[in-house]
């Protein structure tokens, strides 16, 4: 199993981020939905490349299947 890390970095003038590592696809924001309540109002919600894996693996399964 891979190892998942989710950071949480504080800036004074950028205010609080939450990264997710090791965790492919949409189910990462399962993991951080009660940390993003707990510290308050989402001011933006960024998709990394890794977020998007799954979908492109997704993908091209149906494409060989096909």
């Amino acid at each position: 199993m891979a190892k998942i890390i989710i950071t949480i970095p504080r800036d004074p003038k950028q205010g609080t981020t939450i990264k997710v590592e090791g965790h492919p696809g949409p189910g990462c924001k399962s993991l951080t939905e009660k940390l993003e309540q707990a510290l308050g109002r989402v001011v933006s919600d960024v998709e990394t490349d890794e977020y998007h894996q799954a979908e492109i693996q997704q993908d091209q399964q149906q494409q060989q299947i096909q």
